[in-house]
């Protein structure tokens, strides 16, 4: 991600003035100078030292974030100065000599420092445009996917285009296994999918420009080994709950509220994705990724709709943990109503309805407490269904057919 050239090493002195604006104007001068200075130094010492500099530097940005409402001068240099530390923990994630437990486990604590001052400013600062807002998205998207995971360079060795890749559930993987995913960066990646959702709450439409980096277009965009990121992706790959039920809550961020119901409205869609996926796989990578390039908004959105929705109901079918079930099933019913599935195929309302109700039938066999849970919000996510735009006529076909 491009970094802005903003010279914040300021004195923090020139800005102090009477009062309580002079404080917190000089507290926030020294907190930007402060990641400046570990941001753009020399890169000296290892990795972990680094991290824990830059980590401490975030924190202390965050703590002089302004209250809400109060409003401040220094928004765009705060952006500024968080997109310079996101540069500077990409570049050690990258950094193959950086691959010790102890380098992992810092570089996560600072992800979530990184975190925790993007909603710290963003909810504060009324300086942070549309194009600032979808920028730290992406990143913390390729959090959300990667931070802190030392697999995560190696993946990135295997091809751009997520081809020949098998796809490998959360559920079906290994757990945990202390070297390959440290609880530090799962953490950092839950951290990274609640900040987007704080995102999403405080400024919905902002991030309208930055769905096609969020959510996917493509099944094969969520293949474990794809080079591609999406709040989804961590859905359907990641092996921590904690993470999981954190990038669903992050969706139905994105998908609640009149703005987002409005941008949905154009979206269509009138042949299946795996028919379309098939299209694209007759064409060479680059000429099948330039090709889509051009689609329209509304393919776009339709793109995203579909792909979404069928990778929460894969997620929902493989779920073991109920508390992710029950997430799923509020991302479900979230995009059922957000939707204007009358301008698609009817099969995917189907879908929706037939893997709910054998998700229905297979909750009898959990134990009381899990099985109630399971149950409400799954009934709950059938009535969404039930009740789209569209239902009626997918109904009708079902029932005839």
């Amino acid at each position: 991600m491009e970094t802005d050239a903003v010279d914040v090493d300021v004195d923090a002195r020139s800005v102090a003035r009477d009062g309580d604006d002079g404080t917190s104007d000089a507290r926030v001068a020294e907190a930007l100078t402060r990641v400046t200075t570990v941001t753009t130094s020399t890169r000296e010492g290892d990795a972990e030292t680094r991290a824990r500099a830059v980590r401490d530097a975030l924190d202390a940005l965050a703590r002089s974030a302004p209250r809400v409402g109060a409003g401040t001068r220094w928004g765009g240099e705060a952006c500024g100065a968080i997109r310079r530390a996101s540069a500077a923990l990409a570049r050690d994630d990258d950094d193959d000599a950086g691959r010790g437990r102890a380098a992992t486990e810092a570089r996560g604590e600072a992800w979530e420092s990184w975190c925790r001052t993007v909603m710290a400013w963003s909810a504060t600062s009324e300086s942070w445009g549309a194009g600032a807002r979808v920028g730290v998205c992406e990143t913390l998207t390729h959090a959300a996917c990667r931070a802190g995971d030392v697999t995560a360079a190696n993946d990135d060795d295997d091809g751009d285009d997520g081809r020949d890749r098998s796809y490998k559930p959360p559920h079906a993987r290994d757990g945990d296994d202390g070297s390959s995913d440290l609880p530090e960066a799962a953490h950092a990646r839950a951290t990274a999918c609640e900040a987007i959702a704080a995102l999403a709450k405080a400024s919905g439409k902002a991030l309208h420009g930055a769905w096609t980096t969020m959510l996917p277009t493509s099944e094969r965009q969520l293949r474990e080994k794809s080079v591609y990121t999406s709040v989804v992706k961590a859905i359907t790959c990641d092996s921590s709950e904690r993470v999981r039920a954190a990038a669903v809550r992050a969706v139905v961020a994105l998908l609640e509220g009149p703005a987002s119901r409005q941008y949905l409205a154009i979206a269509e869609r009138r042949e299946s994705t795996t028919r379309a996926s098939a299209s694209d796989a007759s064409l060479p990578p680059g000429l099948s990724a330039r090709v889509r390039s051009f689609s329209a908004l509304s393919t776009t959105l339709g793109d995203i709709v579909l792909t979404t929705q069928r990778a929460l109901l894969r997620a929902l079918s493989e779920e073991k943990s109920s508390q992710c079930a029950k997430e799923l099933c509020k991302a479900i019913a979230a995009m059922c109503d957000a939707a204007p599935f009358d301008r698609f195929p009817q099969e995917i309302l189907r879908e929706t309805i037939d893997i709910i109700h054998a998700e229905i039938q297979n909750v009898r066999d959990q134990v009381p407490n899990e099985r109630l849970v399971r149950q409400r919000a799954l009934f709950s996510a059938l009535s969404s269904a039930l009740s789209a735009q569209g239902a009626t006529a997918a109904l009708r076909g079902y029932l005839t057919t």
